[in-house]
């Protein structure tokens, strides 16, 4: 008897969270949008402790975030630069991160970094701030992001 209920429940879940949608107004990717309420709902069985369920309520706000920012420059390639955060300006490294970021942004590239110093500093100085983004994770050890990108609005910062 059970299992003949939950298909009812099932479908009566759906047609609710279709009407919460609809009361907003509706919008992209409708039935992906629904998933995640769904599951997000099942979370108050699932899941007990509250800040395993703010690490996700979290993650989801950021990435949120994160994509209405990037959604600009969708159309728009992006190279990824991974280094050490402590490679210092005098170095050839540096210098080279510096022109492989310039070369990368001539090309019609964005230079996308961890936004810290060093090796990401110089590929965005390379590249300029108007072809830079900066994808930093707030680490209360580490420095802030670097000064190209610090002010930028094509910064995330996740936490």
């Amino acid at each position: 008897m059970k299992k003949a209920e939950r298909p009812q429940a099932n479908s009566r879940l759906k047609r609710q969270i279709q009407e919460l949608i609809a009361s907003r107004g509706g919008g992209h990717n409708e039935e992906s949008v629904a998933n995640i309420i769904e599951n997000a709902l099942k979370l108050l069985k699932d899941v007990e402790d509250s800040g395993d369920v703010s690490v996700i309520q979290t993650a989801l706000r950021e990435l949120r975030y994160a994509f209405k920012l990037f959604a600009p420059y969708a159309h728009v390639r992006k190279v990824a630069m991974f280094g050490s955060a402590r490679t210092q300006p005098a170095r050839q490294e540096y210098q080279q991160a510096f022109e492989f970021g310039r070369k990368v942004a001539a090309a019609g590239f964005m230079v996308i970094t961890g936004a810290g110093p060093g090796i990401m500093q110089a590929g965005h100085e390379g590249a300029g701030p108007e072809m830079s983004f900066g994808a930093s994770i707030r680490l209360p050890w580490e420095q802030s992001a670097n000064p190209v990108i610090r002010e930028d609005k094509k910064l995330v910062t996740f936490k």
